[in-house]
């Protein structure tokens, strides 16, 4: 993912993709898993 990291748990890592079609600011969050 190229979004920021907000978070980690569980070994997961966490990031908050903005959503276009929203339009309204709204941030949904995603889980990414990182191959790094």
């Amino acid at each position: 993912c190229d979004s920021k990291r907000i978070s980690r748990d569980h070994g997961s890592v966490y990031f908050w993709i903005h959503r276009d079609d929203l339009k309204q600011g709204d941030f949904e969050k995603v889980l990414c898993f990182v191959q790094n």
